[in-house]
């Protein structure tokens, strides 16, 4: 009787320590995985689960090289998985900014990362859409969509979207009626990976709004650009940037800048995200063009002339704050 329990504790303990294996998960495909265009951090999955007996209970993305080495993993955000669900990972380290496509292993865990349900050996194409068929390196199908609260007044909704060429790729003024919250959507249009493009949007009597690029494609809940401004914060009426993958617009200036700290100063910084940050100039010269660009010198939002105050990004990191003479100031986002 001792032999047999004395057999039967070895085998528990060699079972508990051998490495997680995977399996096959039946009616789970990946149809997506891709480089977040605006965050060289994020990476993205689009799968779908065809099997309702199973939910693969508080999954978890993770994703690893060609060597086994871990790459990055998702938080977990969901109960499970049914039907089409997106899924963002986390880079331990940004992706390098090349569009050439490589081998990784994509691995699924449930449970809160208690156990491996299946792997999927995959060539990861950074720049590539699949479910789009514009192939690698082309262009992102989307409509723009922009929600708010206007306090019951309703709300007059502008936005104009202009490429590289200042051709106007869409130019639209919505009125709402009276009503606490207001939801208005372009038609679908396709963005370039190499243009650099300028979204105006203005919004007269809005309390904040919401404005986003959503897939053009396959379904509006897939988001792949989004930003928030509080009336209360700074003025609604902004220019947006936008660079997808960077290295079309111009940050001419930046590298080498004056730094004329007794001239133009910021605060507070640093700053938490989606807070308010004010600009003073000892020269009073606020109808100079402002532009707030990021670490890698991508410009991502133009400051309204005559604006004192603008609302910070909600990504943190570094970022710098750069007038039309080539004043630039760094600023802390926590």
């Amino acid at each position: 009787m001792r032999q047999w329990q004395l057999i039967a504790a070895i085998a528990f303990f060699l079972f508990a320590y051998l490495p997680a294996q995977s399996q096959d998960c039946p009616g789970l495909s990946v149809e997506g995985l891709w480089l977040d265009p605006f965050n060289a951090s994020l990476v993205h999955v689009l799968c779908q689960n065809t099997n309702f007996d199973e939910i693969y209970s508080y999954p978890s993305w993770h994703i690893l090289d060609d060597s086994g080495t871990l790459m990055g993993t998702e938080e977990v955000m969901y109960f499970g998985i049914a039907d089409w669900s997106h899924h963002v990972i986390e880079l331990i380290n940004p992706w390098p900014d090349e569009p050439v496509s490589v081998p990784v292993e994509l691995e699924l865990w449930v449970g809160f990362d208690e156990a491996l349900m299946c792997s999927y050996q995959m060539e990861f194409v950074p720049r590539e859409w699949e479910w789009t068929g514009t192939g690698n390196q082309g262009c992102l199908p989307v409509v723009c969509t922009v929600f708010g609260y206007a306090g019951g007044e309703g709300v007059e909704v502008g936005l104009e979207l202009l490429d590289g060429s200042q051709n106007v790729l869409l130019n639209a003024d919505w009125s709402t009626e009276a009503s606490n919250n207001f939801w208005v959507q372009s038609d679908s249009m396709c963005l370039s990976q190499f243009e650099c493009f300028t979204l105006d949007v203005s919004a007269n009597t809005a309390d904040y709004l919401t404005v986003s690029l959503s897939d053009g494609s396959h379904s509006s809940w897939l988001q792949h650009w989004t930003q928030t401004l509080d009336a209360s914060a700074a003025s609604l009426d902004t220019t947006f940037t936008l660079d997808l993958y960077g290295g079309n617009c111009d940050a001419s200036g930046l590298e080498g800048s004056n730094l004329n700290l007794s001239v133009v100063t910021i605060y507070p910084n640093p700053v938490r995200s989606n807070e308010t940050v004010y600009i003073r100039d000892g020269h009073s010269d606020l109808d100079l063009q402002i532009s707030l660009l990021n670490a890698l010198g991508q410009e991502v939002r133009r400051i309204p002339l005559g604006s004192s105050s603008f609302q910070a990004p909600a990504i943190p990191g570094l970022y710098w704050v750069m007038r039309q003479q080539k004043t630039a100031l760094p600023l802390l986002i926590r």
